[in-house]
């Protein structure tokens, strides 16, 4: 239900399920949601790599917003990499990011109550971040 304060606004940085993080729902969750508060668009953000191709599938099931996404330049796409840069780019992505700290971050998911996965030293912080984070 929109409270006229969202009326109109655009989130520009919205994360969903699937995830390594918790999250409260998945992409059609989200955009049902933002559609509900009033939004006009949102922008799809991952820690483990791309989101145009979900928010441009997303994008087509909703009349009022307009979902976008991009990608994360992190070592799941291999670092700081061109080639997965146009391809998102080409493909629709409008935003192209880094979770560098967060990709490398082993005791900083230990600190935030995170787990890490075996083998990879990669942490993970769960509850970091709440509602739409």
């Amino acid at each position: 239900m929109s409270t006229g304060w969202t009326d109109g606004a655009v989130d520009l940085h919205v994360h969903c399920a699937p995830s390594f993080f918790p999250r409260w729902g998945d992409g059609l969750d989200v955009v049902r949601a933002c559609e509900a508060a009033g939004l006009a668009a949102v922008l799809l953000k991952a820690h483990e790599g791309g989101t145009y191709d979900g928010a441009a599938a997303l994008d087509r099931l909703s009349p009022t917003l307009r979902v976008r996404g991009g990608i994360v330049l992190n070592r799941y796409v291999g670092g700081l990499n061109p080639a997965a840069v146009e391809a998102a780019l080409c493909l629709g992505g409008r935003c192209v990011g880094g979770h560098f700290v967060a990709d490398r971050c082993v005791g900083g998911g230990r600190r935030f109550g995170g787990r890490r996965f075996a083998g990879s030293g990669l942490g993970v912080a769960t509850g970091l971040l709440g509602g739409l984070g």
